[in-house]
């Protein structure tokens, strides 16, 4: 009997303590389970900011942030081509050019640098790099508004950027003088110069390098090879053809050619002669400006064609 009483105070004791060994452990469980939660929102938050971490250089980089190292190559770089067009190219030209016309050669080649780099900070930089035409930019820079000091192209100072590009237009612009030399006036190069420059150099810079529709459909030009030497090649064989036939036809018209030799004015004692030379060309001079800036555009025009095609194939 008192086996039985001692089982049973057993049994209840058991019975009795259950309840309170549940809820101990169901408060462990809970502990656990929060403490399980805390470590992962630990855990996220160490990864978001680690990942806002990592974006924040991202966003800086995007920005333009002045590096010396691009800014002293450019501006070597313009020197260079500087030193290519005076007096490298003026030399090379009035080489090639016979004695007595050596100075005429040079001050074509002078003259149109330094008038192209005025024209460029007055109105070409602003048609050529700035707005989102298809063809031409805007008056937005006009005589570089906007621009100072502070203001960055890239990794470089936008004066640095404007200098360097005001090079290659000039340069452009004087490739084309040997096509003509010694066979056409002095003011009839400086007009030449500023239509075919404003019709056919600062459209071109605009289209390929200014975020025209060829720049827009993937056209790279590194070196200037549309721009620069298809560009003034085109102008040059077309200005060569054009004043050698404007020479032929004043001595055809004037009736004063001996043995396919046109004879100057004052060698045949007349005036007509020097009046019809004169009338000949300056009424075509901007007829031939006008056909090599055409001529020039319609090859961007072949090009979109050709890329088109290539990319259907």
């Amino acid at each position: 009997m008192k086996r039985l009483f001692a089982l049973l105070a057993l049994l209840g004791a058991v019975g009795l303590s259950a309840p309170v060994w549940a809820q101990e452990t169901g408060a462990a469980e809970l502990v656990a389970a929060e403490e399980t939660v805390m470590v992962e929102e630990a855990v996220v938050a160490e990864v978001a900011t680690e990942l806002a971490a990592a974006e924040e250089p991202a966003a800086e980089a995007s920005e333009d942030v002045l590096d010396r190292g691009d800014t002293a190559w450019m501006l070597t770089s313009t020197m260079l081509v500087i030193l290519m067009t005076i007096p490298g190219l003026a030399l090379f030209y009035g080489g090639l050019a016979r004695s007595k016309n050596m100075l005429s050669v040079l001050l074509h080649v002078f003259v149109i640098f330094c008038l192209m780099t005025i024209l460029w900070c007055v109105y070409g930089y602003s048609l050529a790099f700035s707005g989102e035409g298809a063809i031409v930019g805007n008056f937005d820079k006009l005589f570089l508004k906007g621009i100072t000091i502070e203001s960055l192209n890239g990794s470089m100072p936008e004066y640095v950027w404007v200098a360097f590009q005001s090079t290659f237009a000039a340069i452009t612009t004087a490739l084309i003088v040997g096509s003509f030399a010694e066979r056409i006036k002095f003011s009839a190069v400086v007009i030449f110069a500023i239509i075919w420059y404003t019709f056919s150099y600062v459209p071109m810079a605009h289209i390929v390098w200014g975020g025209g529709f060829l720049g827009a459909d993937g056209a790279l030009d590194f070196a200037g090879g549309t721009v620069v030497h298809i560009n003034a090649g085109i102008a040059g064989l077309e200005s060569g053809v054009d004043a050698g036939l404007d020479t032929r036809l004043a001595a055809q018209f004037s009736g004063l050619e001996k043995n396919g030799v046109a004879v100057p004015a004052r060698q045949s004692g007349g005036s007509d002669d020097l009046h019809v030379r004169a009338g000949l060309r300056s009424g075509r001079v901007v007829a031939l400006a006008g056909r090599a800036a055409l001529r020039c555009l319609s090859l961007g025009g072949h090009y979109l064609r050709l890329h088109h095609e290539r990319r259907q194939l």
